[in-house]
């Protein structure tokens, strides 16, 4: 199930805390979605509080290392897709992680650019993409709390 974050869910993001700085803030205002199975909590993305060039930007995507390669990354952008459905969803990533390269070519994302030479801090150049996401979508849009059914 993938669902919005609360801030009893902050524990367990930390647990495998993969970006630097406080999550508390997106949980409160609605940006930061969870991947649960049971009561595990397995991944997590949130959405930028701004846009790149007018448009929604995913800012992190996580899954723990023990649930990786199991299709909660898959899960997460599939959901974000259903909240942007009719617009185009930009994502960025390091030029070495090849986990996400591989994700973002099987959901059929664009490259869009890069910055090189700083964007990172160990130097690596950030790689951005994007997908038009279809305004009609074959997948049930998901309940208004933002929750929706997980594999």
């Amino acid at each position: 199930m993938i669902r919005k974050a609360q801030p009893c869910d902050l524990a367990a993001i930390l647990t495998f805390k993969t970006f630097a700085g406080d999550r508390s803030r997106e949980v409160e205002e609605g940006r930061l979605f969870v991947s649960l199975d049971g009561d595990c909590l397995n991944g997590w993305a949130t959405m930028a509080a701004y846009t790149l060039i007018g448009r929604p930007y995913v800012e992190f995507l996580a899954t723990h290392p023990k649930h990786r390669r199991q299709g909660v990354a898959t899960r997460l952008l599939e959901h974000l897709e259903l909240l942007h459905r009719g617009q185009r969803l930009f994502i960025s990533t390091e030029d070495y992680n090849a986990p996400m390269l591989s994700l973002l070519t099987k959901r059929r994302y664009t490259p869009a650019g890069k910055i090189s030479g700083g964007a990172n801090q160990d130097g690596a150049d950030e790689l951005y993409f994007y997908k038009d996401i279809a305004a009609q979508s074959r997948t049930a849009p998901p309940p208004k709390d933002g929750a929706t059914r997980g594999d």
